[in-house]
């Protein structure tokens, strides 16, 4: 049996991210993906693909620009914007692909808004999770 990716409604869409580090932090926090000792973190069992899992050695997958998420983790179409709303005050909002915001911070620097809206995000994603942004 081959990979599924691309099967589901789940991964249908643009492909937006396609940074192999970001994709596999992505992978690494899905509740699906086991690491085993010899090749490494696999989506699901490997070569086992399942309605939620590909099966998919992510060292290789994660690489590869065209390949899909099985659950669409990969393909948020959203936009993160930072606009000065006062001296000293910033608002960073996250945009969906329909121009709504969904989400908003508020910071004294654009950096500082951006770090706490990524770390609500992260955190309605995955749980938990320490990002550094760094200018």
């Amino acid at each position: 049996m081959g990979c599924n990716c691309g099967q589901s409604k789940k991964s249908q869409g643009n492909i937006v991210i396609t940074d192999e580090a970001t994709r596999m932090m992505i992978c690494k926090k899905c509740p699906e993906v086991n690491k085993l000792s010899v090749i490494g973190h696999v989506c699901g069992k490997l070569a086992q693909p399942t309605k939620d899992t590909c099966g998919c050695i992510l060292k290789l997958k994660t690489k590869l620009k065209n390949q899909r998420c099985p659950q669409g983790k990969w393909w948020y179409k959203m936009q993160i914007v930072t606009k000065q709303i006062g001296k000293n005050e910033y608002i960073c909002y996250l945009r969906d692909d329909r121009g709504m915001n969904l989400k908003a911070e508020i910071g004294k620097t654009v950096t500082e808004a951006t770090q706490k809206l990524i770390d609500k995000i992260t955190y309605g994603l995955y749980a938990p999770m320490n990002v550094k942004i760094t200018s």
